[in-house]
Protein backbone atom coordinates (compact mmCIF):
# COMPACT_ATOMS: atom_id res chain seq x y z
CA UNK A 1 0.00 0.00 0.00
CA UNK A 2 0.87 3.82 -0.42
CA UNK A 3 -0.32 6.52 1.75
CA UNK A 4 0.33 10.19 0.56
CA UNK A 5 -0.49 13.49 2.30
CA UNK A 6 1.03 16.44 3.84
CA UNK A 7 3.65 16.15 6.64
CA UNK A 8 1.48 17.36 9.39
CA UNK A 9 -1.34 15.51 11.49
CA UNK A 10 -4.17 16.84 9.77
CA UNK A 11 -7.09 14.48 8.61
CA UNK A 12 -4.56 11.83 7.84
CA UNK A 13 -3.38 10.77 11.86
CA UNK A 14 -6.57 8.14 12.18
CA UNK A 15 -5.55 6.57 9.27
CA UNK A 16 -1.89 6.38 10.01
CA UNK A 17 -2.81 4.69 13.73
CA UNK A 18 -5.11 2.38 11.71
CA UNK A 19 -2.34 0.66 9.52
CA UNK A 20 0.29 0.73 12.50
CA UNK A 21 -2.18 -0.96 14.70
CA UNK A 22 -3.05 -3.35 12.31
CA UNK A 23 1.12 -3.81 11.09
CA UNK A 24 0.14 -3.13 7.42
CA UNK A 25 3.45 -3.03 5.07
CA UNK A 26 2.74 0.38 3.36
CA UNK A 27 4.76 3.36 2.08
CA UNK A 28 4.16 6.97 3.20
CA UNK A 29 4.47 9.99 0.60
CA UNK A 30 5.16 12.98 2.63
CA UNK A 31 4.99 16.34 0.77
CA UNK A 32 5.97 19.12 2.77
CA UNK A 33 3.88 22.31 2.70
CA UNK A 34 6.50 24.20 1.41
CA UNK A 35 7.09 21.96 -1.62
CA UNK A 36 3.46 22.10 -2.67
CA UNK A 37 4.89 22.00 -6.74
CA UNK A 38 5.73 18.45 -5.71
CA UNK A 39 2.08 17.97 -4.90
CA UNK A 40 0.69 19.51 -8.37
CA UNK A 41 2.60 17.33 -10.28
CA UNK A 42 1.51 14.01 -8.31
CA UNK A 43 -2.12 15.10 -8.32
CA UNK A 44 -2.07 15.04 -12.32
CA UNK A 45 0.19 12.33 -12.85
CA UNK A 46 -0.89 9.43 -10.35
CA UNK A 47 -4.33 8.59 -12.07
CA UNK A 48 -6.43 9.19 -9.76
CA UNK A 49 -10.35 9.88 -10.28
CA UNK A 50 -10.69 12.95 -7.71
CA UNK A 51 -7.19 13.95 -7.27
CA UNK A 52 -6.63 14.46 -3.66
CA UNK A 53 -4.89 13.93 -0.49
CA UNK A 54 -4.90 12.10 1.72
CA UNK A 55 -4.95 9.16 -1.03
CA UNK A 56 -4.05 5.38 -0.70
CA UNK A 57 -3.16 3.16 -3.85
CA UNK A 58 -3.62 -0.38 -2.81
CA UNK A 59 -2.11 -3.82 -3.84
CA UNK A 60 -4.99 -4.51 -6.40
CA UNK A 61 -4.58 -1.26 -8.18
CA UNK A 62 -7.52 0.64 -6.11
CA UNK A 63 -6.95 4.46 -5.54
CA UNK A 64 -9.02 5.78 -3.13
CA UNK A 65 -9.16 9.83 -2.16
CA UNK A 66 -11.01 11.09 0.67
CA UNK A 67 -9.98 10.66 4.20
CA UNK A 68 -13.33 9.05 5.51
CA UNK A 69 -13.79 6.76 2.56
CA UNK A 70 -10.03 5.61 2.75
CA UNK A 71 -10.34 5.19 6.95
CA UNK A 72 -13.69 2.71 6.08
CA UNK A 73 -12.37 0.80 3.52
CA UNK A 74 -9.18 0.01 5.94
CA UNK A 75 -11.93 -0.85 8.65
CA UNK A 76 -13.58 -3.44 5.83
CA UNK A 77 -10.09 -4.59 4.74
CA UNK A 78 -9.29 -5.22 8.68
CA UNK A 79 -12.04 -6.57 10.09
CA UNK A 80 -12.54 -3.38 11.99
CA UNK A 81 -15.74 -2.56 11.31
CA UNK A 82 -18.03 -2.11 14.91
CA UNK A 83 -20.03 -4.60 13.70
CA UNK A 84 -20.39 -7.28 16.24
CA UNK A 85 -21.19 -10.91 15.41
CA UNK A 86 -22.94 -11.72 18.85
CA UNK A 87 -25.01 -8.36 18.63
CA UNK A 88 -28.55 -8.61 19.73
CA UNK A 89 -29.50 -5.90 16.65
CA UNK A 90 -29.10 -6.86 13.10
CA UNK A 91 -26.00 -5.70 10.79
CA UNK A 92 -28.33 -3.23 9.12
CA UNK A 93 -29.09 -1.63 12.67
CA UNK A 94 -25.55 -1.93 13.96
CA UNK A 95 -23.87 -0.42 10.87
CA UNK A 96 -26.07 2.53 11.24
CA UNK A 97 -24.99 3.42 14.82
CA UNK A 98 -21.59 3.16 13.59
CA UNK A 99 -22.39 5.91 10.75
CA UNK A 100 -23.72 7.80 12.94
CA UNK A 101 -20.99 8.16 15.46
CA UNK A 102 -18.69 8.19 12.63
CA UNK A 103 -20.67 11.63 11.81
CA UNK A 104 -20.85 13.03 15.26
CA UNK A 105 -16.78 12.91 15.19
CA UNK A 106 -16.79 14.29 12.44
CA UNK A 107 -18.97 17.03 13.50
CA UNK A 108 -16.75 17.34 16.34
CA UNK A 109 -12.93 16.87 15.16
CA UNK A 110 -15.00 20.44 12.74
CA UNK A 111 -15.11 22.57 16.20
CA UNK A 112 -11.16 22.22 16.13
CA UNK A 113 -10.95 22.86 12.76
CA UNK A 114 -13.38 25.87 12.40
CA UNK A 115 -10.67 26.96 16.21
CA UNK A 116 -7.54 26.06 13.81
CA UNK A 117 -8.28 28.06 11.00
CA UNK A 118 -9.93 31.34 12.31
CA UNK A 119 -13.94 30.30 11.39
CA UNK A 120 -15.06 32.59 13.89
CA UNK A 121 -19.13 32.68 12.71
CA UNK A 122 -18.92 28.87 12.64
CA UNK A 123 -16.96 28.38 16.32
CA UNK A 124 -19.06 31.28 17.63
CA UNK A 125 -22.37 29.12 16.67
CA UNK A 126 -21.15 25.51 17.76
CA UNK A 127 -19.09 27.38 21.14
CA UNK A 128 -20.58 30.26 21.92
CA UNK A 129 -18.79 29.94 25.25
CA UNK A 130 -15.68 29.49 23.84
CA UNK A 131 -14.20 25.88 22.39
CA UNK A 132 -11.90 25.51 25.91
CA UNK A 133 -14.72 25.91 27.95
CA UNK A 134 -17.24 24.31 25.48
CA UNK A 135 -14.96 20.61 25.10
CA UNK A 136 -16.42 19.41 28.51
CA UNK A 137 -19.93 19.89 26.79
CA UNK A 138 -19.01 18.23 23.85
CA UNK A 139 -17.40 15.27 25.57
CA UNK A 140 -20.23 14.60 27.58
CA UNK A 141 -22.18 12.08 25.71
CA UNK A 142 -18.52 10.25 24.94
CA UNK A 143 -17.82 9.77 28.30
CA UNK A 144 -21.61 8.38 28.72
CA UNK A 145 -21.37 5.60 26.21
CA UNK A 146 -17.57 4.78 27.41
CA UNK A 147 -19.05 4.54 30.58
CA UNK A 148 -19.19 0.44 29.96
CA UNK A 149 -18.01 -0.20 26.44
CA UNK A 150 -13.99 -0.97 26.31
CA UNK A 151 -13.91 0.38 22.92
CA UNK A 152 -17.08 2.95 21.21
CA UNK A 153 -18.81 -0.40 20.19
CA UNK A 154 -17.41 -2.99 22.89
CA UNK A 155 -14.71 -4.98 23.59
CA UNK A 156 -13.41 -5.00 19.89
CA UNK A 157 -11.69 -1.88 18.75
CA UNK A 158 -12.61 -0.24 15.33
CA UNK A 159 -11.91 2.20 12.61
CA UNK A 160 -13.95 4.79 14.37
CA UNK A 161 -12.06 4.62 17.94
CA UNK A 162 -9.02 6.12 15.94
CA UNK A 163 -10.87 9.16 15.11
CA UNK A 164 -11.93 9.57 18.54
CA UNK A 165 -8.64 9.03 19.96
CA UNK A 166 -7.11 11.62 18.23
CA UNK A 167 -9.62 14.21 18.83
CA UNK A 168 -9.15 13.80 22.44
CA UNK A 169 -5.28 13.60 21.41
CA UNK A 170 -5.78 17.35 20.01
CA UNK A 171 -8.36 18.48 22.35
CA UNK A 172 -5.67 18.18 25.21
CA UNK A 173 -3.49 20.40 23.32
CA UNK A 174 -5.84 22.69 24.13
CA UNK A 175 -6.44 22.07 27.87
CA UNK A 176 -4.26 19.32 28.97
CA UNK A 177 -6.83 18.05 31.49
CA UNK A 178 -9.92 18.07 30.28
CA UNK A 179 -10.12 14.50 30.37
CA UNK A 180 -9.26 14.34 33.72
CA UNK A 181 -12.48 15.33 35.56
CA UNK A 182 -15.20 13.12 37.30
CA UNK A 183 -17.22 13.29 34.44
CA UNK A 184 -14.93 12.22 32.06
CA UNK A 185 -13.21 9.60 33.66
CA UNK A 186 -14.14 7.34 30.91
CA UNK A 187 -12.64 9.30 28.28
CA UNK A 188 -9.43 8.85 30.35
CA UNK A 189 -9.57 5.38 30.31
CA UNK A 190 -10.27 5.01 27.35
CA UNK A 191 -7.59 7.05 26.06
CA UNK A 192 -5.03 5.52 28.18
CA UNK A 193 -6.44 2.30 27.07
CA UNK A 194 -6.09 3.08 22.83
CA UNK A 195 -3.08 4.84 23.29
CA UNK A 196 -1.20 1.45 25.50
CA UNK A 197 -2.11 -0.72 22.45
CA UNK A 198 1.74 -2.49 21.53
CA UNK A 199 2.04 -1.13 17.62
CA UNK A 200 0.45 1.89 17.77
CA UNK A 201 2.04 2.91 21.54
CA UNK A 202 5.72 2.09 19.17
CA UNK A 203 4.81 4.49 16.36
CA UNK A 204 3.74 6.97 19.03
CA UNK A 205 6.61 6.83 20.37
CA UNK A 206 9.15 6.76 17.36
CA UNK A 207 9.87 9.55 14.93
CA UNK A 208 8.09 8.72 12.02
CA UNK A 209 5.01 10.20 14.25
CA UNK A 210 3.97 13.27 13.89
CA UNK A 211 2.40 15.28 16.52
CA UNK A 212 3.00 19.02 15.57
CA UNK A 213 1.83 20.64 13.19
CA UNK A 214 -1.81 20.02 13.25
CA UNK A 215 -2.60 21.78 10.38
CA UNK A 216 -0.33 23.19 7.45
CA UNK A 217 0.51 27.07 7.45
CA UNK A 218 -2.56 28.67 6.17
CA UNK A 219 -3.82 27.83 9.76
CA UNK A 220 -4.11 30.62 12.23
CA UNK A 221 -3.58 28.30 15.09
CA UNK A 222 -1.93 25.00 15.01
CA UNK A 223 -0.17 25.60 11.71
CA UNK A 224 3.21 26.18 12.86
CA UNK A 225 2.50 28.38 15.82
CA UNK A 226 1.39 26.68 18.96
Amino acid sequence: MKLGYWNVRGLCSPIRYLLEYVGAEYDEVRYETSDAPKWQDDKTSLGMEFPNIPYLFDDDDLKLTQSMAILRYLGGKYQLTGVQLNSSRSPLQQKAIVDMVEQQLHDLRMSYVYYGFGVKDELDWIAPEGLIKAIPRFLKPWSNRLENRRFLFGDEISYVDFLLFEILDIFQILDAGVIDTPETKSLRTYYNHVRALPKLKAYLESERHISWPVFGPSAEVWGHIK
